[in-house]
């Protein structure tokens, strides 16, 4: 190194030798004197590695120049010099978190014992500090944020000693304030590393000062450690409130528990950039200067809040926040991220989609999650108390994913079979949606996270509908619509509540008082905080004015400067602000005292594994089993037919925000496989089933063998210019063509995308590539354009994936042979073509590949199979090709040739077993030839052991239908009334919603709600009905009845009670359901099942009082399997001798 340089440079390359060594031995000290928080590698050699900034680098390129000087100079490079060839293996990656923080990826190598870490630079100005590093000398005073750890295993596993640490440093941290705007901008790097719950904090404080070095304080702050102790210390000195039973021996038990424990879950604190006027004391151990950030502090994740009471002070905080900084909190951060105020010490709350799983924070390679069958399954269960238990298994995976929100239960009602987002909703009847959302709701809760009930109210349309107009008469609102919100703030107490995006009567739910002021919290009491579907708030004054609280998601559309001005201008008053801001505090509130109830979260334990199979199996509906074909017995002497493309691809989930990535999915053909054994088992599709191409599978980034696509974004179209520079480069880690939601800040308007991979063909054959893509696209196989949705479109006639906003799907066929390796390109602009077609910055592209497959061969080789096995199984049905947010079905029929199918494979054997699989009913024209019928939903991660425990008699079957299947989608009290027809979607049926229409028009469907089948034969003994309800508000009245079992099997009976009031002053439904309940069996055994009535079963909204009426009269009481009147099983009568009327809950 020449002289001239030298002095660029803060500090001699002798220095900083002298400083790596005495750091090595120091770092040794601390961990033989007990350090609280000690790097991942607790190997000494691996410490000092991770000690790259901006000066730090500049050094070490130069000692790297010594050690190999023809070596190429790249962040990764640098550190690799110091690194043992034994501590490499798995992926690292180097970020420059300048300016635009997560805009440039600058190089990656490989680590053995980290998943993940981060290295990186931040100072407003100094925007190349890396990407430059081998030609930039470091200024002074800039920001290091170095390392980001977790465990391999990616699980927490934590012990008290270890939360009580994390307890007492971050109550430290927030009582001394967080730091800059860098330090906010880091989540949205973390989340390009594919790292989720991570909380940063920064602590403006003076180092140099504390070190005694004035040169020191000049640079700004460095890394420091804390140990027990000290830390004890510090707290008392900054008034921290200990309990003191609670830290008593900590060091000795935190010692211990890292011993019995293990690995942790481990996230970085960063030190902030500017100076604070803190006094110095003894929580601080001085470190020596520009220590390794290999020992800067790491936090749990998941922090607990150690102060008793709460998290942060509302009213304090409503008196010391300014207009704008109130403003702020009343709108999202990001996609799925609350505003939070660091400086006020109040966190930004992270939100999820569900209802059948944590989807995350983001949809670019999202973490796995359970997932659960659709909610249209988990109400096919009738079973309360296990849908309690599924909702604490969500609150407790979205603890472990650092989620403060499920945005879930769904309490819609599907008004028609159609709506494309139906199956996320429990089912067709208001008094089962909102008793199982109750449950459901007190299970999350229970655990600390918050739900957002959704979508208030009657969002019963998929396809763009926040242009629908919902007009209906107050009753039908009441009794219907908005009844299972009611039913569900009556047995559960939901910390949010969602607004839908319709309109109702001419009003935005988002912006109508009646909702959510008069009813929601005036009527019904509600407390919480009332949120905005996402892009559903339409304006500033009038939504805030009316009672909605939270604009989602961020940034912004109409809240901020705007909604400052309207305050400004008294078009909203502060106060109305203040209110807002206080539910949004409160909820804050609520959360973080959540986060230290209930024990360590935990994931995908063989608990919640066994747990997650039981509701599958419940759901599962047996709809006939005439010649009792089914359990199947003496499996393992028959020859077995699967028949049908679900048996190998079967449809886990609908589409849309509701889809997770599952953890694992097991095929019905696994699952049989496990049980008879593959020899015995002949598989054939006989057609396809699917709509778009089936996403391509197997395929890898050009330079790994994980799959994916690596993905570059640039600024101007690379086709034009070769040499344009890479904005960002990335791997989706998933079959579709993606853009990361963390960049979208920092892209310029127009971007354009380019994807890669190698593809491997399995088979060889004639196989079809289709692709469909948002903004415009091209494919190119080997280099060549295959499919050109680039200079024309097809014009969009129908829905599409991804929400509805990709184009056509073109194709292209091709002869291709076994092994043979194809380079998949795809290139995408976010610019429009076609009308319908999305453009928006979460570009994606779609690429699927299937084999040209001789339908009518197919269908005569299922024939052939069904006739020579013993039992065959054909398994069919849709997927999310069909249902999904943002569309909706247009007809009830299976897809393609699948009714041809089923039926001829039923003429080739009667005795074939059918299992369908949709969300919401389907129309089936060979019903009358099948013996054996089974209809399953979509059954998540353990769909194939749910069939399979309910085919082989594992499981008795006990579900009931939670929807009315009809005989033909003309036959739907909606189907007049549904689709664009019309901007205004009158809801002319009335309260005669589902199963209700059916017996008040005296026609039969296919499949009653609640039907269902079981292996044994239930009967019903000692009805027992007082004579007499008291005419109160507050009285509640008990029914009994004895289920004795008469068969073969232990099982499951749902007790259905229906209502009957035949001297109602007007029209009622004939029958209501108003009690349910599960009773488990055994063979021979008598149990007594217990129901209670109060006043919802008997009262209707009476429209002239604006009350809920219990009118004096006789009712009955009916007991029955089904809600067709041919199930009904015994019935008595009882009287209200005064009428009533009652308003709330």
């Amino acid at each position: 190194m020449s002289s001239e340089n030298k002095a660029d440079y803060p500090w001699e390359i002798s220095r900083e030798v002298e400083r790596l060594q005495k750091q090595h031995a120091w770092v040794q000290r601390c961990l033989d004197s007990k350090i609280v928080f000690a790097p991942i590698p607790l190997d000494k050699e691996g410490l000092r590695i991770l000690d790259v900034g901006c000066a730090d680098g500049v050094l070490l390129r130069d000692l790297k120049k010594q050690v190999s000087p023809s070596a190429q100079l790249v962040g990764a490079d640098i550190v690799e010099a110091f690194l043992p060839a034994s501590e490499r293996g798995i992926r690292f990656e180097v970020y420059d978190l300048c300016e635009s923080p997560r805009e440039q990826l600058v190089g990656a190598f490989d680590l053995t014992h980290m998943r993940y870490s981060i290295l990186g630079a931040a100072k407003v100005g100094y925007q190349k500090a890396i990407d430059n590093l081998a030609s930039t000398a470091a200024p002074r005073g800039w920001l290091q944020v170095h390392e980001l750890d977790f465990d391999l295993t990616d699980r927490p596993n934590v012990g008290p000693a270890w939360r009580d640490v994390s307890n007492l440093i971050a109550a430290m941290f927030d009582g001394m304030g967080m730091g800059s705007d860098c330090i906010r901008k880091l989540p949205g790097a973390f989340e390009v590393a594919g790292l989720e719950n991570v909380t940063v904090h920064s602590v403006d404080l003076p180092m140099g000062k504390l070190l005694g070095d004035d040169e020191a304080a000049e640079l700004s702050w460095q890394p420091f450690v804390i140990t027990i102790p000290s830390l004890l210390e510090g707290a008392k000195a900054l008034g921290v409130q200990l309990p003191n039973s609670t830290y008593e021996n900590l060091a000795e038990r935190f010692e211990k528990e890292v011993k019995e424990k293990g690995a942790m879950f481990r996230a970085l604190v960063t030190i902030g950039q500017k100076p604070a006027a803190i006094q110095q004391n003894s929580a601080f151990v001085p470190i020596p200067r520009r220590i390794s950030s290999a020992i800067t502090i790491h936090l749990l994740t998941t922090l607990e809040n150690m102060a008793e009471g709460n998290f942060v002070d509302v009213e304090a905080l409503l008196s010391n926040l300014t207009l704008d900084e109130k403003v702020e909190l009343l709108a999202g951060q990001g996609s799925f991220r609350m505003t939070g105020l660091e400086k006020h010490g109040i966190p930004a709350l992270i939100t999820s989609d569900g209802p059948h799983g944590i989807r995350g924070r983001r949809s670019f390679n999202r973490m796995p999650s359970p997932m659960l069958p659709s909610a249209t399954g988990m109400g096919a269960t009738f079973n309360t108390e296990l849908i309690h238990k599924i909702g604490s298994l969500l609150g407790e995976e979205a603890k472990v994913r650092g989620v403060h929100v499920l945005l879930a239960p769904t309490l819609c009602l599907q008004r028609s079979p159609l709506i494309g987002r139906g199956f996320e909703a429990f089912g067709e009847d208001p008094f089962l949606s909102g008793t199982l959302g109750a449950h459901y709701i007190n299970g999350v809760q229970e655990q600390g996270v918050a739900t957002s009930v959704k979508h208030y109210a009657a969002h019963d349309q998929s396809d763009n509908s926040i242009e629908d107009n919902v007009v209906m008469i107050e009753r039908t609102l009441r009794e219907v619509h908005m009844l299972p919100f009611q039913l569900a703030l009556r047995g559960s107490d939901p910390w949010t509540i969602m607004t839908s995006y319709n309109k109702i009567n001419g009003i935005h739910v988002s912006e109508d008082p009646l909702l959510m002021k008069e009813i929601l919290r005036e009527e019904w009491g509600f407390k919480g905080l009332v949120m905005s579907d996402w892009f559903g708030t339409y304006s500033t004054s009038e939504a805030i004015n009316a009672g909605l609280d939270l604009e989602m998601p961020g940034p912004t559309d109409w809240r901020g400067k705007r909604l400052s001005i309207a305050v400004n201008s008294r078009k909203v008053s502060e106060a109305t602000v203040d209110t807002a801001v206080k539910n949004v505090l409160n909820l804050v509130n609520k959360c973080k005292a959540g986060e230290k109830s209930g024990k360590a979260p935990q994931s995908d334990t063989p608990e919640q594994r066994a747990l997650i199979r039981q509701l599958v199996a419940e759901s599962v509906v047996l709809l006939k089993n005439d010649k009792q074909r089914l359990p199947i017995k003496n499996s393992k002497d028959l020859k077995f037919g699967l028949i049908g493309d679900h048996v190998k691809n079967p449809a886990l989930c609908g589409g849309g925000s509701a889809e997770v990535e599952p953890y694992y999915g097991i095929t019905p053909y696994e699952a049989i496989k496990e049980v008879v054994g593959e020899e015995n088992i002949t598989y054939t599709p006989g057609c396809n089933s699917f709509r778009f191409s089936p996403l391509i599978k197997g395929h890898t980034p050009p330079d790994s063998d994980s799959e994916g696509w690596s993905v570059e974004i640039f600024g101007e179209d690379p086709q034009e210019n070769p040499n344009t520079k890479v904005l960002v480069s990335t791997t989706a880690e998933k079959q579709l063509v993606d853009v990361p939601e963390s960049y979208h800040a920092s892209l310029p308007t127009k971007f354009y995308a380019r994807a890669k991979a190698k593809y491997t063909i399995q088979e060889s054959g004639k196989l079809k590539f289709g692709f469909s893509t948002s903004g415009k696209g091209k494919l190119l196989i080997d280099g060549k354009e295959a499919i050109d949705l680039w200079t024309s479109q097809p014009p969009k006639t129908d829905s599409t994936p991804c929400f509805n906003r990709l184009s056509m799907e073109r194709f292209y066929e091709g002869e291709f042979e076994k092994g043979q390796v194809l380079n998949l390109e795809v290139l995408q602009v976010n610019e429009s073509l076609s009308g319908g077609v999305g453009t928006a910055q979460t570009l994606a592209g779609r690429v699927g590949i299937f084999e040209l497959y001789d339908e009518d061969q197919g269908i005569k080789n299922a024939v052939e199979l069904a006739k020579k096995v013993d039992v065959p199984i054909v398994i069919t049905g849709l997927s999310s090709d069909f249902e999904y947010e943002g569309s909706d079905r247009k007809h009830l029929r299976l897809p393609g040739r699948v009714d041809e199918l089923i039926s001829a494979v039923l003429e080739a054997n009667p005795d074939a077993i059918i299992i369908t699989q949709s969300g919401l009913p389907i129309e089936m024209p060979w019903e009358s030839q099948a013996a054996t019928l089974l209809h399953a939903w979509f059954g998540g991660q353990e769909t194939g052991h749910g069939m399979a425990d309910v085919l082989f008699g594992k499981v008795n079957p006990s579900g009931r239908l939670s929807l009315t299947f009809p005989k033909s989608v003309k036959h739907t009290p909606a189907y007049l009334t549904f689709s664009k027809a019309d901007y205004d979607i009158v809801y002319g049926e009335g309260v005669f919603i589902g199963h209700r229409y059916y017996e008040m028009v005296d026609r039969e469907p296919l499949f009653y709600f609640g039907h269902g089948l079981s292996y044994s034969k239930f009967e019903y003994s000692n009805l027992t009905v007082p004579k007499e309800f008291t005419p109160a508000a507050d009285h509640q009245m008990r029914v009994t009845v004895d289920i004795t079992n008469k068969g073969a099997f232990a099982g499951a009976e749902v007790v259905q009670l229906y209502i009957h009031h035949a001297d109602s002053s007007l029209q009622r439904p004939v029958r209501e359901l108003k009690a349910f309940t599960k009773v488990t069996v055994d063979v021979d055994e008598t149990k007594t099942a217990e129901l209670t009535l109060d006043k919802y079963s008997l009262s209707f909204w009476d429209q002239e009082a604006s009350k809920w009426k219990a009118e004096a009269g006789k009712y009955t009481v009916i007991l029955a399997s089904s809600s067709n009147p041919k199930d009904e099983i015994a019935r008595a009568d009882f009287a209200l001798p005064k009428t009533f009327f009652w308003k709330g809950l």
